[in-house]
């Protein structure tokens, strides 16, 4: 492992406070190991969002989303647990259609436009094949990525070294998916601002990102949560921040949790030795399904996971 280049980020990423800042955690890539640099996380006291101090340098992006970069070789790397990880797409697609295309119930689907914004290795959109004709994916590089194998003929895919130069057609997508990408960009206020412009009217954007004042986060020790995900994630963002700002921009905005097996296991993993890691491990499909459930019964029992998901509705 090597030291890479950073930049220390005086003001806040959200609201550009330079307020003083309180340390929260310093951490390391406990995922992939990509170098050995100590990461610093601080809390803004203006927005409340929390945010990395030392930064990588762009030009380490390749260093620290490597090949085996989960989003990326997901269905080699994980097996079995690829199919759970389409089943639980396939949740998030009824979610979609039932709770947030409602309003488009009585449009052609195969005319509908939907973006993914941080769209990995395309797999969500693949599940839209059948259904939807414009498909379109953003992502930063195409290291690890074959966006050429059959099962992604005909989505649009693109590729933005990086995501905060945001260029998309703007009043055009009904539908905009960012799933855990916000909390990536270094500019998380425009990139929100980009992507609201680029649905039309009555367009549905659907943000999820972590969130720090959850169960796990709270029981796991702080420098090992894995929501940190040094140094990849560069700013958690208050979701009421989040749901303030698209208000102010004309926005109609929801918040809800949902569940995150991921956020639990890889916690645990970051404080295991590594023979019980083979065992927490996203690739054990009995540790997923546990922790789902886990989840499941906080919410319904109205407690808060890791997961924070964030309907925005342009009128």
């Amino acid at each position: 492992m090597l030291q890479i280049p950073t930049i220390d980020i005086k003001s806040c990423p959200w609201c550009d406070s330079i307020e003083e800042q309180k340390i929260v955690s310093k951490t390391y890539d406990f995922t992939y190991l990509t170098c050995i640099n100590e990461f610093t996380y601080v809390k803004c006291n203006s927005c409340k969002c929390y945010f990395l101090k030392n930064r990588p340098s762009l030009e380490t992006l390749n260093i620290i989303y490597p090949d085996n970069y989960s989003t990326y070789e997901y269905k080699k790397s994980l097996g079995l647990s690829y199919k759970l990880k389409n089943i639980y797409s396939i949740y998030k697609i009824i979610f979609t259609w039932y709770f947030s295309l409602k309003h488009l119930s009585n449009k052609n689907k195969s005319t509908i436009k939907i973006m993914e914004i941080g769209c990995g290795g395309g797999d969500y959109l693949s599940l839209l094949k059948k259904y939807i004709s414009f498909l379109s994916g953003l992502e930063v590089q195409t290291t690890g990525i074959d966006f050429n194998c059959p099962k992604r003929e005909g989505i649009d895919f693109s590729i933005s070294g990086d995501i905060s130069n945001l260029k998309i057609k703007e009043n055009y997508y009904d539908l905009i998916v960012c799933y855990q990408l916000i909390e990536h960009v270094r500019n998380p206020k425009e990139v929100l601002k980009k992507m609201i412009n680029s649905l039309s009217i009555s367009g549905t954007l659907i943000i999820e990102t972590p969130f720090l004042k959850s169960v796990d986060a709270s029981l796991i020790k702080k420098r090992f949560w894995a929501g940190w995900h040094a140094p990849r994630h560069w700013a958690i963002i208050n979701p009421n921040e989040i749901m303030k700002y698209s208000n102010e921009l004309g926005c109609l905005s929801k918040l809800s949790w949902t569940p995150c097996p991921y956020m639990w296991i890889e916690s645990i993993r970051n404080l295991c030795s590594n023979k019980l890691k083979k065992f927490f491990s996203i690739s054990n499909p009995f540790i997923v399904i546990l922790f789902a459930i886990i989840d499941y019964l906080l919410i319904f029992i109205g407690f808060k996971t890791s997961n924070i998901n964030i309907k925005i509705i342009k009128k």
